[in-house]
C-alpha cells in the first residue's frame, strides 16, 4: 500500500493554516517521489513565525499566492488510500482536516442545542444556569410523538429498520421535524407540521 511521509509548517499550534506541506511518497513498486507546497497565509503567530523564521510575505512570495484550496485536489488524490506517516501526526492531520473542512463550508450554521436552551430553560445541575437539552427534551417540549418521527424517518431514509434516538436517521428527522413547528410558531402561520406530529390531546 502506498505510503505518504508528510510535514507542514502552520499558522500557529492550533488548527488554523498550513504554510508548507511536504510529502514523500513511496508507491506501492517502491518507487519515491517528493512533493512541496507553500500557500498562502491568512496570518502566522509570533511562536510560529520564530519558530520557522518565515512570515507571511515568504509564503505568500513562494507560493504565488495560491492557497490550499487552489492545490486541494491534488493533494487529496495522494493521500488518499495511503498510509500516512509523520513525527506527530496528530498535529499535521488536524491542520490538513481543518483546510479541507474549510473548503466545505457552511454559509450560515445553528446549533439546535444552543439555540433551544433559553427556551426550554432547563434547570442545570447547579441551579444558577440552564442546561443543555437534550434532543428528546426538545421533542417533548413541542409534544412531538416519536412513533410520528419514526415513521416519517422510514420514509425519508427507505428503511424498515425500528430505531429512535442516538440513530442518526432518528435525530436528524426529530431535529428537523422540531426546527420546522418552531418556524410556524414564530411565524403564526398554517400548522401543517404541528398538526401531523404534536400529540393530540
Amino acid at each position: 500500500m502506498k505510503k505518504v511521509f508528510l510535514d507542514t509548517e502552520t499558522s500557529g499550534f492550533t488548527p488554523g493554516q498550513i504554510g508548507q506541506l511536504s510529502m514523500i511518497i513511496e508507491s506501492d513498486n517502491n518507487e519515491v517521489t517528493g512533493k512541496n507546497y507553500f500557500f498562502k497565509m491568512d496570518y502566522i503567530t509570533q511562536g510560529a513565525e520564530d519558530i520557522c523564521g518565515r512570515g507571511l510575505d515568504f509564503y505568500e512570495k513562494e507560493s504565488n499566492g495560491k492557497t490550499f484550496k487552489d492545490n486541494a485536489v491534488e493533494i487529496e488524490e495522494t493521500l488518499k488510500d495511503s498510509i500516512l506517516i509523520a513525527h506527530n501526526l496528530k498535529f499535521d492531520l488536524n491542520f490538513i482536516s481543518t483546510e479541507f473542512w474549510r473548503l466545505f463550508q457552511p454559509s450560515g450554521e445553528l446549533d439546535t442545542m444552543t439555540f433551544f436552551k433559553p427556551i426550554l430553560k432547563l434547570p442545570g445541575k447547579y441551579g444558577n444556569t440552564y442546561k443543555n437539552p437534550k434532543l428528546e427534551e426538545v421533542i417533548d417540549y413541542f409534544s412531538i410523538n416519536k412513533d410520528k418521527v419514526l415513521q416519517y424517518t422510514k420514509q425519508l431514509f427507505g428503511t424498515e429498520d425500528t430505531i429512535g434516538f442516538h440513530d442518526a436517521r432518528y435525530d436528524t428527522t426529530a431535529m428537523y421535524v422540531v426546527v420546522q413547528i418552531y418556524r410556524e410558531i414564530q411565524a403564526g402561520g398554517p400548522k401543517d407540521w404541528n398538526y401531523t406530529f404534536v400529540q393530540q390531546h
